[in-house]
């Protein structure tokens, strides 16, 4: 893991949208990978092979290397969504990118998709092409600030993670 810096700082924008309007939202953000908890189950997928009933759902990641929107449900006919996107001017924003491991191993792949599979039974379909047998990870970038130290309350240098959003699926490396 590694300090980094992007060149800009990081843009959020947020707002609310009708539970009716969701799907039609979700197919805007054409070319992102997707994570999506329902009552019943979580989801990973490209938006392209987004198969959903809107009834159930309670959070909506969509995802790409440069951004994030992030649906969550506020309440059965409203959800609030938020966007965080690497910006390209002004300060220089800190941050971390940390890969956890999906669980399993991939059995079976195509130019698109994997399965991994954990001899628990687990399986997992994820939208990365991969070798037989490697390990998949989800890379979180995780925003970092910092607090000098105040000596008028006597506070001691701090740094924090201030917000987090979804990068992208890798093939995973264990650490050595």
């Amino acid at each position: 893991m590694k300090l980094e810096a992007t060149k800009g700082k990081r843009i959020r924008t947020n707002g609310l949208i009708k539970a009716s309007e969701l799907l039609a939202f979700i197919q805007e953000h054409e070319n992102s990978d997707a994570y999506i908890e329902t009552a019943s189950e979580v989801s990973l997928c490209h938006i392209k092979d987004i198969k959903l009933n809107t009834d159930y759902v309670q959070e909506v990641r969509l995802f790409t290397e440069q951004a994030e929107t992030k649906i969550v449900r506020r309440d059965t006919n409203t959800f609030i969504w938020r966007t965080i996107q690497d910006g390209s001017e002004g300060e220089p924003t800190v941050y971390i990118d940390e890969t956890h491991k999906l669980w399993g191993t991939v059995a079976c792949s195509s130019k698109s998709k994997a399965i991994l599979k954990e001899q628990r039974g687990t399986t997992i379909t994820v939208p990365i092409a991969s070798k037989k047998c490697e390990q998949v990870g989800l890379v979180f970038r995780k925003y970092i600030v910092f607090q000098d130290k105040d000596f008028a309350g006597d506070t001691p240098f701090t740094y924090g993670i201030e917000d987090e959003r979804l990068v992208k699926f890798v093939t995973f490396k264990e650490a050595k």
